[in-house]
């Protein structure tokens, strides 16, 4: 008969809506091993146990919670509500925040806002060498000697420049001859000078230095003595000179560079640096 009670009990539980989140518990706190879930009305909850005052009593169709006392309704409310997650996050306090604490506001309020990055500098365009045609980069290549000696650099003149090339042009009407200025007369040296010929190729600024440079090879910068020919790399790194201008001509398959110097070089009985 208890048997055919459960039966009848579940098939009026069947006709009914479905149950309210929070009532079938059993199995969510503990429920014996073995058994299925059970519902508040079974008068077992989780965390209650088996109360007294249903635990001998038999089962009873719907009127069984009519009997329920007050007392122990409040508990199995109690109970339930406890065993529901949702519930138990609706109704959870806030954690209890340190009144010395700053608050997310306040703190972000105190702390200066940070400074725009800089904008990035442009990049600076490379200075395109200040000599003409095939003369670009000889000054470079004066001062690239010069600062191996920590030597003041050269600075490009366009007045010098063209002192050269008004030599360099009369050269070109003697066939490109290798000659310097002459003391006297109205084409009278004034300025330091160094002169480099050659044929068959044309020669770049940076071979032409070359070669004036080479002559290094038999100074003696301690005594100031030159086995052979050193003026043309004495003048190149002469620490007073500070000014310099070059011209070029060619004659067929040859050529002829004229560069002066101001101040001069290759003063007798001193040294160049």
């Amino acid at each position: 008969m208890h048997r055919k009670w459960l039966d009848s009990m579940h098939m009026a539980r069947s006709d009914t809506s479905p149950p309210r989140p929070g009532r079938a518990v059993a199995d969510q706190a503990g429920a014996g091993a073995g058994r299925g879930p059970r519902s508040v009305e079974d008068g077992r909850v989780a965390g209650l146990g088996a109360a007294p005052a249903f635990a001998a009593a038999p089962p009873r169709p719907a009127i069984y919670t009519a009997r329920v006392s007050p007392r122990s309704s409040a508990l199995l409310l109690a109970a339930a509500l406890a065993c529901r997650p949702d519930v138990s996050r609706e109704t959870a306090s806030p954690p209890a925040r340190d009144p010395s604490a700053p608050s997310s506001s306040s703190a972000s309020k105190s702390q200066p806002a940070a400074a725009p990055a800089p904008a990035p500098e442009p990049e600076s365009a490379p200075v395109a060498d200040p000599e003409p045609g095939r003369l670009a980069g000889i000054t470079a290549a004066h001062n690239r000697h010069r600062a191996q000696l920590d030597i003041a650099p050269l600075t490009w003149s366009p007045e010098l420049a063209r002192y050269a090339q008004k030599w360099a042009d009369k050269l070109k009407r003697r066939a490109c001859a290798l000659e310097h200025r002459p003391r006297k007369g109205p084409d009278a040296q004034k300025h330091g000078e160094n002169l480099f010929a050659a044929s068959g190729q044309a020669a770049t600024a940076e071979q032409v230095v070359a070669a004036w440079v080479a002559e290094v090879a038999g100074y003696d910068a301690k005594t100031g003595r030159c086995r052979g020919v050193c003026g043309h790399y004495t003048q190149v790194v002469w620490r007073n000179s500070q000014r310099l201008g070059c011209g070029v001509a060619t004659c067929g398959d040859s050529e002829v560079w004229v560069c002066n110097y101001d101040p001069p070089g290759n003063f007798l009985g001193q040294k160049p640096y």
